[in-house]
């Protein structure tokens, strides 16, 4: 899960870790696994101010290794059964005005759908994921981060494509190319340092 795992009523809240270090590895068969915030399920009306659950992820490092053992699988109607998002931050969103900054990734993604290892997971589409602010990412080269973000929600697998965000897509992306910087494994300090 992480530190947190919300679900929301319809309030003001927001979800915040600053300066967090997980140094625990987080094996899950569930469907969310984030080295700081597992899931954070609720409404996002910020523009109205009515009410609005999100994320605020700053100055966190993860060091934990983060396993996902769930299998996607396509039920009989056609629509995919979700595999295990993982994450070294965020493993999963219902809202779109989330925060991931100056923050570190420094453990091992693995899972049973490599495709699910994302920066964040987030329901609904790609124009949530675009509403996310992210910058002064900092991950171990080869963590396992395949995907910037996945919006998948019992979608019809043929279509899963067009949900899909690769990190190198969005590291193509006119302005993006400094959110996120990779490091040598040899490079990263210590726990505790």
């Amino acid at each position: 899960m992480g530190f947190a795992g919300a679900s929301g009523d319809g309030t003001f809240a927001k979800y915040s870790c600053n300066g967090c270090v997980n140094n625990g590895d987080i094996y899950c068969d569930g469907l969310y696994a984030g080295g700081i915030i597992g899931h954070v399920d609720g409404v996002d009306n910020v523009e109205e101010s009515t009410s609005y659950q999100y994320a605020i992820i700053s100055g966190c490092t993860n060091y934990g290794n983060i396993t996902g053992a769930r299998q996607a699988e396509q039920n009989e109607s056609g629509t995919v059964q979700e595999a295990t998002f993982v994450s070294q931050f965020l493993g999963y969103t219902t809202t779109y005005s989330n925060e991931i900054k100056n923050s570190k990734g420094y453990g091992k993604l693995t899972n049973m759908n490599d495709n699910y290892n994302v920066l964040f997971g987030v329901k609904y589409s790609k124009d949530y994921a675009a509403n996310t602010t992210i910058e002064g990412i900092e991950l171990v080269e080869n963590d396992g981060t395949v995907n910037f973000t996945w919006c998948v929600d019992q979608i019809e697998l043929d279509d899963m494509s067009a949900y899909r965000i690769s990190l190198a897509d969005y590291l193509a992306m006119e302005g993006n190319s400094g959110k996120i910087v990779y490091v040598a494994k040899d490079d990263v300090p210590p726990y505790g340092d």
